[in-house]
């Protein structure tokens, strides 16, 4: 690809960016926040006390659109109140956790994957997300854990 080919791909991205980035509503300090947890060891421990799936949000320093979902899908009314009553919420910084990162096929900044308390992979989301995209996503993942649960139970 010649450079003036790669300068216009790289332009084109900077301005859909840039164009997110201007449409992100400013934080309301006011309303409610995902209650992240930072200890990952005491987050899967949570897990498996509580039977809630673990939302795994892999993030890393200076990403773009790891700070965009950050700003916008994480403090939408709605994507915080699900994310609060049905999960177990832990944002990671991936290379500080790179074999974990690795195992699981993360390859993209942010990825957010759910996991149920069984230990299965339910979701994964690569790339930034929109509320309204990860919405129906959070819904589904808890809707089929919890009928893997009603499947599961032996009949008497």
């Amino acid at each position: 690809m010649d450079r003036f080919r790669q300068l216009a791909i790289l332009l084109m991205g900077l301005c859909v960016f840039a164009s997110a980035w201007a449409d992100a509503p400013t934080v309301d300090e006011s309303v409610p926040t995902i209650q992240w947890r930072d200890d990952l060891k005491k987050a899967t421990e949570e897990v498996s006390q509580q039977q809630r799936p673990l939302l795994l949000v892999f993030t890393m320093e200076r990403c773009s659109y790891c700070t965009l979902m950050k700003r916008t899908t994480y403090h939408d009314e709605q994507v915080v109140a699900s994310i609060n009553e049905n999960f177990v919420p832990i944002q990671i910084c991936g290379p500080d956790h790179q074999r974990l990162a690795q195992r699981l096929g993360v390859r993209v900044y942010p990825t957010t994957i759910i996991i149920s308390p069984e230990n299965r992979v339910v979701d994964r989301m690569d790339g930034y997300v929109k509320a309204q995209a990860i919405l129906p996503r959070l819904a589904s993942a808890t809707h089929r854990i919890e009928q893997a649960r009603v499947d599961s139970v032996p009949v008497r």
